[in-house]
């Protein structure tokens, strides 16, 4: 499993940096691709949300975009986890890393992340709806409880939180980026 960690890092960490040689770069944005420099402009100072983000994916999103300049606001179920993930980012970092734990299943939860990310931050620009659940087990003994877990988790509470953080850029007059993972 770290393995696939520290595989996915290093694509996002690519992805987010495009590994592109900045020293080529004049910033035209005349190339097709979106220009390094104006990557990194873009990050700075920027305030993210990141749901799922105790492991996995999710932290390492949340770890690309604090290296890129971004203060993160992480959330997972697992306090423990997230204090230390988020506790490891700010180390690695130096940026500010706000750990909110919550089930991002719940209307409380998600309305509470919002107002303490922007409480704490004084905006929001960027969410990135990692959190999701994999129930498994043979089809004709799937648990109805299960299945309804799965749907509220990787697709209602993405929904409602992308609703919250679209409302905040939209009272806010400002643009933002919404990421479904």
């Amino acid at each position: 499993e770290k393995v696939k960690e520290m595989k996915a890092f290093r694509y996002l960490e690519n992805v987010a940096t495009l590994a592109l040689d900045r020293d080529k770069c004049i910033g035209c944005t005349l190339c097709t691709q979106v220009c390094p420099q104006q990557v990194l402009e873009m990050q700075r100072d920027k305030v993210a949300i990141v749901g799922g983000a105790s492991k996995g994916l999710g932290r390492a999103c949340a770890e690309v975009l604090a290296q890129e300049g971004a203060h993160v606001a992480v959330c997972s179920r697992s306090k423990d986890d997230l204090e230390k993930a988020a506790s490891e980012i700010r180390a690695a970092t130096g940026r500010e890393v706000l750990a909110f734990a919550g089930d991002l299943d719940r209307p409380e939860t998600i309305r509470d992340l919002v107002a303490a990310t922007a409480a704490r931050f004084g905006r929001l620009d960027v969410l990135v709806n990692n959190a999701g659940v994999s129930p498994t087990g043979r089809a004709e003994k799937f648990k109805r409880e299960l299945w309804d877990n799965a749907i509220a988790v990787n697709l209602t509470g993405p929904m409602i939180l992308s609703q919250h953080v679209a409302r905040s850029l939209i009272e806010a007059q400002k643009h933002g980026r919404i990421i479904n993972m």
